[in-house]
């Protein structure tokens, strides 16, 4: 049994589909509970044959009733594994699995950094919970080498660590050369225009500040450049873009905010450089899909993005606007064979280090870790 703060489009929720749907039904079976609604994640799941139940909470909301609902559902559905994703969930595993019946607990950290000032009270709270209640669990799964050093010195003593990296469908994001023109034309873009994608909702961790600042750098020593932004919550009321285009309006329609996609694979085909300007992340899957489609990538040096890139991109300091703009120059520079073969390498990188296969298997050996059957 998996639970999750919520199923809407997110980094965390999207592994999370992945996973489950990769999974031989051989070998594991699985339920996903939302302690908010079901949202588009959790219609992907059901569509894909994957039972889902949501508990219905409002986001903020304080309540005892997930404890019981939660507790009945364990006896029914009695899961040799209850694994938790996000720190609202962990707290809720950590308290509905007190007792000799339950199940063996696993949390799931999906971050690193957070500035919690940028968050709701309630979620620095809960944070700081887990990190009381952080021998609760028998294992404690984070997705990057720099989760887990953060949340070490958050506090956070489990019995047992485990990095198990996001996994990306290396079939589904692949270099689709013959989909560039026509993506493009979709998207109202010159055909021989250099294109920059990025692909992060609407979030101060996700760094649109830091994009902003180096669009109105780079943008002006590249004229004929153009910029796809897509994600939740990205459109012109965001105010990093309305200060960009009330200060520079000349650059407005060379960019190109388009809000959530759900053809993210697509949009890869259409970009000659993808950005990361993130102020803080555990694994970004932006980052490793986009390499898996053959693009080369200029990201800020947060979590376990450096790793991710190895030598196949550039990563600049975070907070830099100056420095990322310099980083892009350095990609769009290149001659279109060399961006090409960083690119393939890139690909192949991904493919090696970090699949969706690679990923399934290690999970079901930490299931197997946990179990008792």
């Amino acid at each position: 049994m998996h639970v999750i703060t919520g199923l809407e489009v997110g980094g965390a929720e999207s592994m999370l589909s992945r996973l489950v749907r990769a999974m031989d039904p051989a070998t594991s079976s699985h339920l996903v509970v939302s302690l908010t609604g079901e949202g588009p994640i959790g219609r992907e799941l059901v569509t894909a044959g994957i039972e889902v139940r949501a508990l219905g909470l409002r986001r903020g909301q304080v309540s005892l009733a997930p404890l019981f609902t939660m507790r009945r559902w364990l006896r029914e559905w009695r899961p040799d594994v209850l694994e938790t994703w996000m720190y609202h969930a962990d707290l809720l595993g950590a308290l509905v699995t007190l007792g000799r019946s339950a199940p063996p607990l696993i949390w799931n950290l999906r971050a690193s950094h957070l500035d919690m000032r940028q968050y709701r009270p309630l979620s620095g709270v809960t944070r700081a919970w887990c990190a009381r209640l952080s021998r609760r669990p028998a294992l404690v799964i984070a997705n990057s080498d720099a989760g887990v050093r953060e949340h070490r010195a958050l506090g956070y003593a489990p019995r047992r660590w485990a990095v198990v990296p996001n996994g990306i469908d290396v079939a589904r994001y692949r270099p689709r050369p013959e989909r560039r023109d026509a993506v493009r034309g979709a998207l109202g873009l010159p055909s021989d225009a250099f294109v920059l994608g990025v692909v992060a909702r609407y979030d101060p961790m996700k760094g649109h500040d830091v994009l902003a600042g180096a669009l109105g750098l780079w943008l002006a020593r590249w004229p004929g450049a153009h910029v796809l932004v897509a994600g939740a919550g990205i459109d012109w009321q965001a105010p990093e873009y309305s200060a960009l285009k009330a200060a520079m309006p000349e650059l407005a329609s060379r960019v190109h905010l388009l809000g959530l996609r759900r053809d993210v694979a697509d949009l890869w085909s259409a970009c000659d450089v993808a950005g990361s300007p993130s102020h803080g992340e555990g694994f970004a899957n932006a980052i490793a899909e986009a390499m898996a489609c053959g693009v080369p990538v200029v990201a800020t040096a947060v979590g376990d993005s450096a790793q991710i890139v190895g030598g196949e991109g550039v990563t600049v300091p975070p907070a830099d606007p100056g420095a990322f703009a310099v980083a892009l120059d350095r990609i769009a520079s290149l001659a279109p064979a060399d961006r090409q073969a960083v690119g393939l390498r890139a690909r192949k990188r991904v493919a090696e280090l970090f699949s969706l296969d690679v990923a399934a298997a290690r999970y079901l050996d930490a299931y197997r870790s946990v179990a008792q059957v």
